[in-house]
This record gives C-alpha cells, structure tokens and sequence, in this order.
C-alpha cells in the first residue's frame, strides 16, 4: 500500500495536461487527494473520502465525500483541514449510523446564511459540486463551468443574492432583464447557439436553486423563446460528394509527394477507421490486437464523445490491410512511444492535437469550409449505403455511434455485429484505394 502523501508531496504533484488520466493518492486516515486535469493553467487537486454506505436492503454502495480543492484561502483546504474533516465526518457516522449519505452532513456543515440567503455565486458552485453534476462527463462540466464564468458572472454580479435573479424580483422582471442582458452581450457576437447554452445551463443553476429552496418554483428567469432559438441557424460540417473524393485523394498524395509527415499519416488513418478525430490521435499501441486485426478504444477516451452513462462501452475498429500496412510504418517512427501518433511537439498533448487533422486541412489542403475531419463522416455513411450497399447500421456503429443502446432495447442488445463491420471496412478501404488513396 502506498504511503500516505506529506503537504510537500502534495504540491510536488505534477500538473496534469489537458486531455490526462487523472491520479489519485493516498493522505491517511481515508483521507485521498485526486490530481485531475488543468483547466486553463490551474492545476486541479482537491480532497475526497471514499467510504462505505450500507443500504436498508444490507447491500454496501461505495461513495464518495467531496471535501474541497487543495490550497490556502479562498474557500480551499490544507492537508490539516481535510484530515480534521474526515475525522469529524466519521465521528458523526459513528452516531448516525452507517447508513448515512454525506449529503446529510454536508447539508448540516453548511454555513446558515448560505442555507438562507446565497449568491449566485455561491449557487453556482454549489450546483457545479453537487453529486448530479460530479456523474456528468468531465467535458460536459467544464463547458459548464466555462459557460458560467465566462459569460454569466461577467455580466452578472457574482454576489447578487439569488433571489434576486427571480424572474418578477425588483422593478417589473428583474431576474428577467439580467438574463436578457447575458444573453445580447453573446449575441452581439453572432455566437446565438453559445447564447442558447448559456442560457440553458444558468437555467439548471436555477432549477438546482429552486429544488434546495432558494428560489421561488415558478421564477426560474431563464427561458428561451422561439425568436431566440430562430436566432441560430444550424449548420453542419463541411463535406464532400462522392464525385469530389478522387481530387481530394489527389491533392493530399501531391502535398505528401512520398515525404513523411505523420499529420498527413494520420489524416490517411482516419479516413479508413471511420473514428472521431479526438479519438484517433489518441490510439495507444497497448491498445492494438495485431493477431485479431482489431483496435479497442476505451469507452471513457475523451475523443470518443461518450455519454457519462455510455462510458464502458468500447469502441473497437475491424483493421483492413491497408490500415496495417499504414500501422507498420508508424511501428518503426513511434514504436517505441506509448501513442500511435506521438508527437514530440505536443504541449498540450503526448500525442498530436485533435485539431491536427482539420488545421491541415484548412491550411495544407486550403479546404477551409470545404471538408472538415468530422465532415469525412458524412461521405463513409453515404458511400456505405449508396456504393457499397451496407444497411447504415453497419457503418453507423463503425463511426462510434449506439443508437442501439437507447430505450429499453439498449438494456438487451449488446452486439457488436463485428463480421459484418470487418467486411466493411474492407470494402471501405478498397473502394478509398480505388478512388486514388496512396497508402501508406
């Protein structure tokens, strides 16, 4: 077992990259410190106590007391403080009981006039904290918190009391006006879809305020009207017909002219798996089965975009020849590399940036609103159906998509209809050959 980590230790920690595993590490008594990911150039530490609750049916669920992030001041706590809570959290088990939820305590521990009369800040944080939020996808309440931050706060003062964001608070809608005035400040910018999100993620904050009784039911400020959904015009990824695929074959095996260039290589990789950009360039070799002809990604990588309550299910990608044929040349540059596609310029990254494949092709390929990485998706659905005459099932669940685990159905159906999805990428692959892909 791992000795218990000293105050020095924990701020020897390293910072985590943007797109890292986060760690976690022992401090004694329960006590545990979880290292995650930066989020702009903050290191994220804070505390945790994994503990046991046992249910009315006797069976034992594993939770988990969120403390507080690591620091001096500003609402943080030292190695001290944590330690003294989790001493303090166990000495009110020992009287509740071991069927007690943190929730309980922590609702007992909060300060009274945050119970009573909270800012919105305040609810923010609490909402950004809260055990609903802490299930989402790490993604997902990042943006949430960046929504916040970096548009709501910014107009809105960050010590308005809460109630005051009531829809009918002050003179006529008051909470109304100020929701309004975030909203025209990101539609000055034409983002209106940001607009749209903003506004929806301030209305959860609401709800949340609400639901603890902070807010009045029926005030929540924060609707969005068909006018402002009007706003938006939805627009999807550049992409190319089929009769434009040969050309583009052509300009990029021009560019290369049989140099190396492992963001050429990737792109040539991606336009035969089918994945997600964010995905591919994330592709370890640890998680290659040469034997099998077969790559497994991990359900929780990031680049696979999945849902937090879809994370376990991973994505695996039939290798065509040509693939292997691409892989073997990547074996003697990075072979001896944990990524597929390290690259030794990454700051962000150990391997190459997600955006890699769409900046080549805007800037190498000069196809900027012609073809996106994410817009190549739209021709290997097409093609499947058209060309090669596959039932979009097949190359639908190739692109990483699980419409089959939705609704009752996707409690039973956990196939992966691998033989099939084998030939077609087979197929997929001579039909990209046949239209000019120089491989490797």
């Amino acid at each position: 077992m791992s000795k218990p980590l000293t105050d020095a230790q924990i701020r020897a920690l390293p910072a985590i990259p943007k797109g890292g595993k986060k760690t976690s590490d022992p401090c004694g008594n329960g006590l545990r410190i979880v290292n995650e990911p930066v989020v702009g150039n903050v290191p994220c530490r804070r505390f945790i106590h994994p503990y046991s609750q046992k249910l009315p049916n006797g069976v034992r669920k594993q939770q988990e007391l969120p403390l507080g992030t690591y620091g001096k001041g500003g609402g943080r706590l030292t190695l001290l403080q944590a330690r003294q809570k989790v001493l303090a959290f166990k000495e009110w088990r020992k009287g509740i009981g071991l069927d007690a939820h943190h929730d309980q305590w922590l609702a007992l521990n909060r300060p009274k006039d945050t119970l009573s009369a909270p800012t919105l800040k305040q609810v923010c944080d609490a909402w950004l904290t809260s055990p609903s939020r802490q299930k989402k996808a790490p993604s997902t309440q990042k943006e949430c918190q960046r929504h916040l931050e970096n548009h709501v706060l910014k107009v809105i003062s960050a010590d308005l009391p809460i109630k005051d964001l009531e829809w009918d608070s002050g003179d006529a809608s008051g909470g109304r006006q100020l929701v309004r005035q975030v909203r025209e400040v990101i539609d000055a910018r034409n983002s209106h879809d940001m607009a749209n999100r903003v506004i929806r993620t301030l209305g959860q904050v609401c709800d949340y305020a609400i639901e603890k009784g902070w807010m009045t039911r029926g005030q929540n400020p924060c609707t969005i009207s068909p006018d402002d959904r009007a706003l938006h015009q939805p627009k999807g990824n550049p992409t190319l017909s089929e009769q434009q695929v040969p050309q583009f074959f052509k300009d990029l095996s021009d560019y290369s002219k049989g140099q190396f260039d492992l963001v050429a290589i990737a792109l040539k990789m991606h336009l035969l798996l089918c994945t997600r950009p964010g995905a591919l360039v994330a592709i370890e070799w640890s998680w290659i089965d040469e034997q099998d002809s077969l790559i497994t990604i991990p359900g929780n990588t990031p680049g696979l975009k999945r849902p937090a309550d879809q994370n376990n299910i991973d994505h695996l990608i039939p290798l065509s020849d040509p693939t292997l044929e691409i892989l073997d040349l990547l074996k003697k540059i990075n072979g001896k590399r944990k990524h597929v596609f390290h690259s030794q310029r990454g700051k962000e990254f150990s391997h190459l940036n997600p955006s890699a494949l769409n900046n080549f092709l805007k800037e190498q390929l000069a196809l900027k609103g012609v073809l996106t990485a994410q817009g190549w998706r739209d021709v290997v659905q097409t093609v499947a159906q058209d060309v090669l005459k596959y039932p979009w099932e097949v190359p639908d669940r190739q692109l990483g998509h699980l419409p089959h685990k939705k609704g009752v159905r996707g409690h039973y159906d956990n196939s992966e209809r691998l033989d099939e999805r084998r030939d077609f990428m087979r197929d997929w692959s001579n039909w990209c050959i046949d239209q000019g892909l120089i491989i490797p």
